[in-house]
């Protein structure tokens, strides 16, 4: 691959017998989008993806050998959305790789995952963030009260979620709360009667504009989720099992 020097997107599938992607991987620098679909025995990424400074979107789907990312992809500093879909990689051992402290906005999407990391509360700089589809899900970390930047938070699909943590109200730069299919917290944030409206109507929840914005209908994530991220160092993350 070392003379694809103008090569811009990369698309790999139904490979059967490829395990590993080539080292020479990471001298095309070029490189924006790749996409690995249906390698069933792909088990290996080469650490040369650390050389891929250009790439602003990586899919790996139906993979199933695959257990984890490189940690190599730490330095790709320009990767805005990555999706992972049918890879025996957990939530966790992909998060860790990817996500750090400058990154702004993050999509988990799991549906067999029983928890959140509790690293992530030092995500300082996430503004945005989005949980969808963990059915098994209980409870949001005790962690995720430093995320003191966070403006905006949408569960979706967790409807092991009961309540809100009493922590929530030291989010003072939260302005923004979407509930969806999740019935019975829904419920208990109903604006002015329910049991937990009180942790999100204090005055530290505003937006510039007006009071924070709580919408408990709706089908699905919302539209900024499917639109290609416009500021460079914004990270949008699918995980499915």
């Amino acid at each position: 691959m070392v003379h694809l020097t103008s090569l811009r997107y990369l698309r790999v599938s139904g490979c059967f017998a490829i395990r590993m992607l080539p080292e020479s991987l990471g001298e095309v620098q070029s490189l924006q989008k790749m996409t690995i679909k249906n390698c069933k025995s792909l088990s290996i990424f080469p650490q040369s993806m650390a050389h891929l400074t250009s790439l602003r979107s990586l899919e790996v789907s139906g993979c199933s050998t695959i257990c984890m990312l490189p940690e190599s992809l730490r330095e790709l500093w320009s990767l805005q959305e990555l999706t992972i879909q049918s890879c025996r990689a957990t939530p966790t051992s992909i998060l860790e790789v990817v996500v750090d402290a400058y990154r702004q906005m993050l999509h988990i999407s799991c549906c067999t995952f029983h928890e959140l990391p509790d690293w992530l509360g030092e995500l300082r700089c996430l503004r945005r963030l989005s949980i969808k589809g963990f059915r098994e899900l209980v409870c949001l970390p005790e962690s995720m009260c430093g995320l003191t930047s966070l403006e905006e938070l949408w569960i979706s699909d967790c409807p092991g979620i009961k309540s809100l943590p009493e922590w929530i109200k030291g989010l003072t730069s939260l302005w923004n709360l979407e509930i969806l299919s999740c019935p019975v917290l829904k419920r208990r944030c109903e604006r002015g009667k329910g049991e937990d409206w009180h942790l999100i109507s204090h005055a530290g929840f505003t937006k510039p504009t007006g009071p924070v914005k709580l919408s408990t209908s709706g089908s699905g994530l919302p539209d900024r989720f499917d639109r290609k991220p416009v500021e460079t160092g914004w990270i949008q993350i699918q995980i499915q099992i």
